[in-house]
């Protein structure tokens, strides 16, 4: 004989879970509770002849002469005395129960459907659908479907929560079902689906022990949508204003801190990375080609100042994100080079190449071209120098020449010859700098020589005395942090 499941500690039970719906414990409390339950897919004639008795007799309690207590008496005669006739459940309750509140917690928790299924089929069953839909007959505008939850008539009342759970049999191993809420599609148009929030926040998450929260964009194969356009996590405009507009909040990405060790001699947990992988690209069939790689774009707008790292992993800057760099070359670090060399000497604490004024003076230097260089961006060169005169010019020579693995590095054909004509400062041994920009190298040029003259014989040249050279800069643009291995 089965084991009589008391009524009143069944609705308590019930109560409990549906006052606390994602309290785990509370759930596995009522659903172990509402497994002892069996249900007769069979009664004799002469049991079911007492129970409608019961029905009738206990419709004759009714609370008072109104029609709405007589109604309420009907419903939870039918339920108590007829429906859970059929259970082990002991329905030997007192007049306290026979209330409103009963009859609902019965249907809300979902025990009326539970005992019925089995009765309507004998056994374990599928369960079928819930469908909420509007009509679509009429010529106007379809209606909506409004769910919402009603504020507490008492004054400070919360409004209720709403819950939509794909709900998991907690008495087997069996998991919950997922949910799709989604904006069905109409030839190659689909609404939108918002989750909105007038003040509070949207919190998309799952439990601590799950395998996380993931936001898909797919094309669907063979379907109408090929390709989404793009998924985008936008923060829209702060509030506009009279006399100053209300700044932007921050957008947050943070990984899950690692755990903590409890206790023991454990050890802490390691904190999560945050990762952006671009989309890989598609496969080629046949004689097509294959896709290239998507690259992650960082930057107020994407098309002409952004950061980018490609494929590959080498960091790319464009626009105005790129950065100027230089290489230094002191001036003792060069050569005086052709027939009339500049010579090395010093001035204040450091060493300088001297050049004199009665002719032309020369020296020499060769740079690797650096590898974050940006070679759509033609470099410069500054050369630092002072003389001792207060006035006159300083005619200024720089010659370049780019040179490839492979290439002949002995030519003597500059590829840059540019002339600069220079005060001298009105301090005597002023510290003056003067630029000189050059042609961009190749995509192939490995190096470049550089070759600094003053023209002391040229008529421009009027500072009557030498120019002591400190050194120069090969300053370029930087676009990357360097090229990919």
């Amino acid at each position: 004989m089965d084991k009589k499941v008391l009524l009143s500690e069944l609705l308590l039970k019930a109560l409990d879970y549906l006052q606390n719906p994602l309290d785990k414990e509370k759930e596995k409390e009522f659903e172990d509770l509402k497994n002892l339950i069996t249900v007769k897919v069979f009664l004799p004639l002469i049991d079911k002849e007492a129970i409608l008795l019961r029905i009738a007799y206990n419709q004759d309690q009714a609370f008072g002469d109104s029609a709405m207590g007589y109604t309420c008496v009907t419903e939870l005669a039918l339920i108590i005395h007829g429906l859970l006739a059929y259970t082990n459940i002991d329905i030997n309750i007192g007049i306290d129960y026979k209330q409103y509140g009963v009859y609902d917690t019965i249907m809300e928790s979902g025990l009326y459907d539970y005992i019925l299924s089995y009765c309507k089929t004998g056994g374990a069953y599928y369960g079928g659908d819930i469908n909420i839909k509007t009509l679509s007959q009429g010529a106007y505008g379809s209606a909506n479907v409004n769910i919402w939850a009603q504020q507490g008539g008492y004054s400070g009342t919360d409004t209720g929560k709403i819950y939509i759970v794909a709900k998991k049999d907690s008495g087997d191993s069996r998991t919950g079902n997922s949910i799709h809420i989604y904006s069905e599609m109409y030839g190659a148009d689909a609404g939108t689906l918002f989750l909105q929030e007038q003040a509070g926040e949207i919190v998309c998450g799952d439990t601590s022990d799950h395998s996380g929260t993931k936001f898909y964009l797919k094309g669907d194969v063979g379907g109408i949508v090929a390709s989404p356009k793009v998924c985008e996590f936008v923060g829209q405009n702060a509030r506009d204003a009279y006399g100053g507009g209300s700044s932007g909040g921050d957008s947050l990405f943070e990984a899950t801190d690692g755990g903590d060790s409890t206790g023991g001699n454990g050890n802490g947990g390691d904190g999560g990375d945050i990762l952006f992988r671009a989309g890989l690209h598609g496969n080629k069939s046949g004689t097509g080609t294959n896709g290239a790689d998507g690259n992650c774009k960082f930057g107020v707008e994407t098309t002409t100042n952004y950061l980018e790292i490609k494929g590959d992993g080498e960091l790319a800057l464009y626009g105005t994100a790129r950065v100027k760099r230089f290489v230094q070359i002191n001036a003792t670090a060069t050569k005086g080079v052709g027939t009339n060399p500049a010579t090395e000497g010093e001035i204040g604490l450091n060493g300088c190449m001297i050049f004199s004024k009665t002719i032309d003076e020369n020296i020499g230097s060769v740079i690797t071209i650096p590898n974050d260089m940006d070679r759509s961006v033609a470099p410069t060169i500054r050369i630092g120098w002072a003389s001792p005169v207060t006035t006159g010019n300083i005619k200024w020579e720089v010659k370049s020449l780019y040179r490839s693995e492979n290439e002949d590095i002995s030519s003597t054909t500059a590829d840059d010859t540019i002339d600069v004509v220079d005060a001298v400062s009105s301090t005597s041994n002023g510290y003056q700098y003067t630029s000189f920009t050059l042609s961009a190298p190749s995509s192939t040029d490995r190096v470049v020589q550089i070759r600094i003259t003053r023209l002391g014989s040229d008529a421009s040249d009027t500072a009557d005395d030498v120019a002591n050279l400190l050194g120069f800069l090969f300053e370029y643009t930087s676009n990357k942090l360097g090229t990919a291995t």
